[in-house]
């Protein structure tokens, strides 16, 4: 891989709609060359696809994160969690799988998916812990997702959002408890 093929990458990151016209123009690089390039990456799985990003927010569903601690990776336990995520027909639970990793740190393995509503979230987990707790060395975890600020390399566009979930600062808490203490002392409106 050169840098011509990271370019192409990087463009197609940033929007794999592009005309080949425009991405070769970017890339600075022939139609015909970067057509066989980017097939080329293809082919060797050093692209795997190309997907829309889409906010489960603004469909009435939420992101989740399962985390499992493996008791040890062994070739069985490897296959299992194969066919966990490759073989299970997970749009009966109601959910889409957005990623599964074999990690480093505290927890071993991650699911994310989106479900359609809480209920579905946890009717996965519970198969999850139900099915796979021979492999895991102590109950999985799952999270919700409250505000995603970047999704499949793709920023939030609604900046601020996160601000609005934030605490008030000291300061504003501290006025907020004057005012209480003004109404309370001086309730406008009462006779």
């Amino acid at each position: 891989m050169d840098d011509a093929d990271l370019r192409i990458i990087e463009k197609l990151i940033d929007d794999p709609r592009e005309s080949v016209r425009t991405l070769a123009k970017m890339c600075r690089l022939g139609r015909q060359k970067l057509y066989s390039r980017q097939k080329k990456l293809e082919e060797t799985a050093a692209i795997w696809g190309y997907t829309t990003v889409v906010n489960p927010l603004k469909f009435g569903g939420r992101l989740y994160i399962v985390l499992g601690k493996l008791k040890e990776l062994t070739k069985e336990s490897a296959k299992k969690l194969e066919y966990l995520h490759k073989r299970i027909n997970w749009k009966e639970l109601g959910i889409r799988i957005i990623g599964v990793y074999y990690t480093m740190g505290e927890y071993d393995w991650m699911l994310v998916y989106e479900a359609n509503n809480l209920e579905s979230a946890k009717k996965s987990h519970d198969f999850i812990k139900q099915n796979y707790d021979d492999i895991f060395s102590e109950e999985v975890k799952m999270l919700e997702v409250i505000l995603p600020l970047i999704h499949q390399g793709k920023p939030n566009p609604r900046d601020g959002e996160l601000e609005k979930l934030a605490s008030p600062s000291i300061e504003q808490r501290n006025i907020l408890v004057e005012e209480k203490k003004l109404v309370a002392k001086f309730p406008f409106g009462r006779k």
